[in-house]
């Protein structure tokens, strides 16, 4: 099983998959850690730089020859730009497995017990 995805709508709809690959390389573009570059995404202190390069390296799974240039382009043509960032957020928390969970609530069996 791999990494989850999430659908982002940009030219066409594409896969966002944070891969451990995807995510070295995302450090080493932005020349931090991951834990820093999340910090600094959830509290919304971003710049242009971040989020391109957050965007491609969530497509690079999908397509490895995308430069950051053709990522940037993609954000330029996407139909909603605010959606693109939700999208960046809820496929690194995808990939991290910090989606909303109950805390020690047991799965449902069906059995109504």
């Amino acid at each position: 099983m791999g990494k989850p995805f999430v659908l982002v709508e940009l030219d066409k709809p594409r896969k966002l998959r944070y891969t451990i690959n995807a995510l070295v390389t995302l450090e080493e573009t932005l020349g931090k850690p991951i834990t820093e570059i999340m910090a600094t995404f959830t509290s919304g202190l971003y710049g242009f730089k971040e989020i391109r390069a957050l965007l491609w390296a969530g497509l690079l799974d999908d397509n490895p020859d995308l430069t950051p240039e053709e990522a940037g382009t993609l954000l330029d043509e996407a139909p909603d730009f605010t959606d693109v960032i939700q999208k960046i957020g809820e496929a690194l928390e995808a990939s991290f497995g910090t989606q909303k969970k109950v805390q020690g609530q047991k799965p449902e069996d069906g059995t109504g017990t």
